[in-house]
């Protein structure tokens, strides 16, 4: 085959792939239209108070970004779900690859783990709240409780499913146990670690609307609460729009680190055509 078949073959490749992905986006930007346009139409035509339309709650969105909320309560927001999803994220992978990589320990800590992820994070809220008080402590606290589970359980699934066949060879090299976890089984796990993640990162941002509902001065989970409660229906609107937007572009910007992390991996490359 000349250079320039291969050159060919290797365009029509890309192109059959991003196909799919275009269509999935229009798809996507079609409903995500449509919802809109119901929600502006419902929102006008109908006399509730309760209601407003899409472009009004748009505009209370835009006006919390640009004005002092901003400062008050959407980055201390985002600032509790990182710290909170990185927390979880370093407890779970750190203890997901000790258990993996012992057998033997997995039968012992098994209903422990059944127990914990069993236990729904907002029943917590009320003991962790005595132990910290309102604040940053229990916001963070119960992010990190909630989103600790995906990632741990990944991990272990993922650990354990690692070829035998990859693990003999490294012992054939004479690899330490400690080099085997992190330069074998680490990276043969990461499509399963990275599922968990992204789990994990959808209930950082559901335990920081909860927790900043019930135990915090600030963000934009007590700015939902308190627009509700002063029958501010325009800004509850907006906050919560706000909220869907950082949902998304959390969720992108994971997707994107994704890509990357697993660019080399061959069932990635599988799961994506």
């Amino acid at each position: 085959m000349t250079n320039v078949q291969t050159e060919t073959a290797v365009i029509r490749t890309a192109t059959a792939r991003r196909r799919p992905r275009i269509r999935h986006a229009l798809l996507a930007l079609i409903g995500f239209a449509s919802l809109c346009l119901v929600w502006q139409i419902g929102g006008t035509i109908t006399n509730s108070p309760a209601s407003v339309p899409f472009t009004e709650a748009v505009r209370n969105a835009i006006d919390i970004v640009l004005g002092p909320n901003l400062i008050d309560d959407v980055l201390p927001s985002v600032f509790r779900v990182i710290v909170g999803f990185v927390g979880a994220a370093v407890f779970g992978l750190v203890a997901g690859l000790i258990i993996g990589s012992m057998p033997r320990l997995l039968p012992w800590v098994t209903p422990l783990i059944e127990f914990g992820r069993a236990v729904p994070p907002p029943l917590l809220l009320p003991i962790v709240l005595l132990i910290f008080g309102i604040g940053e402590q229990l916001v963070i606290t119960v992010i990190v409780i909630a989103a600790f589970w995906p990632v741990l359980i990944s991990t272990i699934d993922g650990i354990r499913r690692v070829d035998p066949t990859m693990l003999a060879a490294a012992e054939s090299i004479h690899l330490s146990r400690a080099a085997r976890a992190f330069l074998v089984r680490l990276p043969a796990a990461l499509p399963s670690i990275m599922s968990g993640l992204r789990v994990a990162l959808g209930f950082s941002l559901i335990m920081m609307v909860v927790a900043e509902m019930l135990g915090a001065a600030n963000g934009i989970g007590y700015l939902v609460m308190y627009s509700q409660q002063t029958f501010n229906v325009p800004e509850t609107f907006g906050a919560v729009l706000l909220l869907a937007v950082l949902g998304l572009g959390f969720d992108a910007t994971f997707v994107a680190i994704e890509r990357r992390a697993l660019a080399w991996h061959p069932t990635f490359h599988d799961h994506l055509d």
